[in-house]
């Protein structure tokens, strides 16, 4: 397991959360920031990181009607 952090930003681009986990890989990080996207609709964006290496930037999923 590696340590990653994801950084939570709300609607006006402001950094709302901070949150800290390990994960196997980079792939599982960034599936554990799209769940944490997914779960909160606050967020609008998710950085995950890992030391000072920027691993992905994502923003919530859309659902299409």
């Amino acid at each position: 397991m590696q340590a990653y952090n994801c950084f939570l930003i709300d609607g006006d681009g402001r950094l709302t959360d901070a949150r800290c986990g390990d994960c196997a890989d980079d792939e599982d990080a960034i599936r554990w920031a799209e769940r944490m996207l997914r779960q909160n609709p606050d967020y609008r964006q998710a950085e995950v990181w890992q030391a000072h290496r920027l691993v992905a930037a994502r923003q919530p999923l859309r659902i299409r009607v």
